[in-house]
């Protein structure tokens, strides 16, 4: 920080007096508190001064210090008034010292000063407090082989692809996921209406209709056990649900047709592991398999997933992939033996 001091040199002859600035700055460590000029501003040739009449007496004309008739202004006032009237950027100059030396003389001072009122930081809730959510509808088209019996009635299945397409009444299939820190809690839904007239190949059965109602719905509870920059993969357990209506029917060589019916459900459970790795920017890897059953309801039930996703957006993503599912069902008067398997494609939407 700067300090000015004024001093006016002796007039020389007729030249006019001269007022000589020196700016100085202040040291801590000095005994005086003031070091050595560092710039001298000079040769400032000032108006003559305004001559004021004097007590003849006055002890200010002696030069021994100011008199009991001190004049109403000293020598150096007036020319420091002179100065700042006459030459406008001095006086701009005088009022920013002025300014620095008050604030130098401030930063030395011991007097505590009054602590800004502090902002409270920013709360970020962590991400086991976020819930988060999927929905993703999907589209299974598939091909059905195996063997389903009903009332003592045993068939093949044999249904393609083209089958499935030709012979779908209507079907829905999606998921469902919420999740929170590394829980989620999902429902994979699949429901379908087909129908279905093979060939039997048989001296006694000319030809088999079926005509099959099913909801599969597979609720479940995931546990994130691996998570990397990358890749992540779950460990999950829940249960796979089969609500079916069936209707098979016979056409004997004969001419005639024996029917039979069931309405049943029954619940497997399963666990099974599920991931995903990112093999780019946007795209990425997923896989998901389970198994079950045990004998609880039937003697096996298993799926497996893998395919690829494109990611469009933080929050819609593509997805398409293979998927096939197996049943090993048999409960006396029901029998269902069959793999479903096909191509799926879905959409990813997350909130």
């Amino acid at each position: 920080m700067g300090l000015i001091d004024a001093a006016c040199s002796p007039s020389h002859g007729k030249k006019r007096p001269r007022l000589i600035f020196i700016f100085s700055h202040i040291d801590p460590q000095s005994p005086t508190g003031i070091c050595s000029p560092v710039l001298e501003i000079s040769h400032l040739r000032l108006p003559p001064p305004i001559r004021r009449k004097r007590h003849p007496t006055s002890d200010f004309q002696k030069g021994s210090g100011p008199g009991p008739n001190k004049p109403e202004k000293d020598v150096p006032q007036t020319l420091i008034n002179a100065l700042l009237t006459h030459y406008q950027p001095m006086k701009n100059l005088c009022l920013l010292s002025l300014v620095l030396l008050t604030g130098s003389l401030q930063a030395g001072t011991d007097a505590p000063t009054a602590a800004a009122p502090s902002t409270p930081p920013l709360t970020v809730a962590p991400d086991d407090d976020i819930w988060s959510f999927r929905a993703s509808p999907y589209a299974w088209v598939t091909a059905i082989e195996g063997d389903t019996g009903l009332g003592g009635l045993t068939a093949p299945v044999d249904i393609s692809m083209g089958d499935t397409l030709d012979n779908l009444d209507f079907a829905y299939m999606g998921i469902f996921e919420a999740s929170r820190g590394p829980w989620a809690l999902g429902l994979d839904v699949v429901y379908g209406q087909t129908s279905n007239d093979f060939e039997a190949g048989g001296r006694l059965v000319d030809s088999f209709s079926f005509e099959q109602k099913q909801w599969l719905l597979t609720p479940f509870v995931a546990y994130r056990a691996v998570q990397t920059e990358r890749y992540h993969m779950d460990v999950f357990a829940g249960a796979r649900i089969t609500v079916l209506q069936a209707d098979l029917t016979a056409h004997l060589s004969a001419g005639d047709s024996i029917s039979t019916g069931a309405d049943t459900d029954w619940v497997d459970p399963i666990i099974g592991i599920r991931g995903q790795g990112e093999l780019s920017e946007n795209l990425f890897f997923r896989y998901n398999t389970d198994i079950g059953g045990f004998g609880a309801s039937s003697d096996l039930v298993w799926q497996a997933f893998a395919g690829l996703g494109y990611r469009l957006n933080s929050n819609f993503s593509l997805v398409a992939g293979y998927r096939g599912m197996g049943v090993d069902y048999d409960n006396g008067r029901f029998m269902l033996d069959t793999v479903t398997h096909g191509p799926v494609i879905g959409l990813d939407v997350r909130f």
